[in-house]
């Protein structure tokens, strides 16, 4: 929670009061690093804006989200858990959370919200249900276990919805400038 009020936070200082324009401070800062900087120097100031609100929509959908999906799954209580077989002599014991599977899917998760972002923001939404179909094709074995199935769906219905809505906003953002 702290981490989001230091989010919005940043925001204030990072655009002025209608939250259609930079701040008059961020213009400042965004102009002498355009004058110092080579590659920057060639842009105009709307193209310079819009690289750092796409830069900044690309930070938050990497990171912001990813914590808010945690959040979100842990709250839910659904998280991929380590599958051994039981015998008939032995009780169930308590299964532990897969770490290499939960850090591999935040992997995955960062650079499917990434795409996803990024294709929204363009426009090109067909791309997006591709991204979502290889997602299943790659993944489609591992959907025989029940609960590991539902860990994936959920996680992918909420990182998709809301990279999509994070692309929609930095979109409209980007179409004021």
């Amino acid at each position: 929670m702290i981490h989001f009020a230091l989010l919005i936070l940043f925001s204030g200082f990072l655009f002025s009061g209608s939250g259609s324009s930079f701040n008059p401070a961020v213009t400042a800062l965004l102009a002498g690093f355009r004058s110092s900087n080579y590659l920057f120097s060639r842009l105009d100031t709307d193209q310079a804006y819009r690289i750092l609100l796409v830069s900044t929509g690309a930070v938050i959908t990497m990171n912001e989200l990813n914590n808010l999906i945690r959040l979100i799954l842990k709250s839910l209580r659904v998280v991929p858990i380590k599958r051994e077989p039981v015998s008939i002599q032995k009780e169930a014991e308590p299964q532990a959370i897969d770490l290499k599977e939960l850090n591999r899917g935040k992997i995955i998760g960062i650079l499917e919200r990434l795409l996803i972002f990024f294709f929204t923001v363009t426009g090109h939404y067909s791309s997006i249900g591709f991204i979502l179909a290889a997602k299943g094709f790659t993944r489609f074995r591992d959907l025989d276990d029940h609960d590991f199935a539902e860990y994936v769906l959920i996680g992918t219905l909420l990182s998709s919805s809301l990279s999509i809505f994070t692309g929609f906003l930095f979109s409209r953002w980007l179409g004021t400038i």
